[in-house]
């Protein structure tokens, strides 16, 4: 996680960090500008932010131009205007603005918009699984995932962008995507609930087509599981 806080007074960046380290204790780094210039450099060689704390009343180009520069190359960025002036509030809809704070209200408000991104960060990395190889890590969105299943060494992720290996077990896999709409339906094999298309005696149908086979013993269970999945989103 990295932060940037555009502001030219010593004061409010003090008070942000100390909020930031707070909430987001295991901080990557925090870095402040006291001018727009060193920051769009930064963004011109490609040293973007996660977070950024944008004053909006700057020497050269303002924050709202900072914003849109960032932005234009980044949509995910979360941008907090942090400014003693209420009169830009409108304006920084136009960049999609996380959050608009009078620097009068900081203490008040700063501390639940950063324990809210945190939640929301936390939530989106759920939603994703990252494979280690030895040549790199590969971020798969556990979404496109269709049914994960241990080939000798390795564990074969089939998704719709086509199939990755890992070398690690499924059990271990499996304690990772409990209760995120994943199933065990045999040894070695798990299915994702979104992706079954119809259950039928002793196997599955995927939305690719492909047919899961469910052993006699984990029928049962299998069954009733998807059935409640199903019924809970009628």
């Amino acid at each position: 996680m990295k932060i940037a806080i555009l502001d030219d007074e010593q004061l409010y960046p003090e008070l942000i960090g100390q909020e930031v380290y707070t909430v987001f204790p295991n901080m990557e780094c925090i870095r402040q500008y006291t001018d727009s210039k060193a920051l769009l450099d930064d963004l011109a060689n490609g040293n973007g932010f996660d977070i950024y704390f944008l004053d909006v009343e700057m020497p050269g180009p303002d924050g709202m131009a900072v914003a849109r520069e960032i932005r234009r190359q980044d949509t995910d960025a979360n941008i907090i205007f942090i400014t003693a002036f209420a009169k830009y509030a409108l304006e920084s809809y136009d960049v999609r603005a996380y959050q608009y704070i009078l620097k009068s209200q900081l203490s008040e408000k700063l501390p639940k918009v950063l324990r809210c991104i945190r939640d929301e960060l936390q939530a989106l990395a759920m939603e994703y699984y990252v494979i280690d190889t030895p040549a790199c890590y590969i971020r798969i969105a556990l979404k496109d995932v269709l049914y994960i299943y241990k080939e000798k060494k390795y564990t074969i992720f089939v998704t719709q962008q086509g199939d990755y290996h890992e070398r690690c077990t499924v059990s271990k896999i499996w304690e990772q995507l409990v209760h995120k709409h994943f199933i065990w339906v045999d040894r070695g094999v798990i299915v994702n609930i979104k992706k079954v298309r119809q259950v039928m005696k002793g196997e599955l149908i995927l939305e690719n087509g492909v047919s899961i086979k469910i052993s006699r013993s984990n029928q049962q269970r299998v069954r009733a599981e998807i059935a409640d999945f199903w019924r809970d989103r009628l």
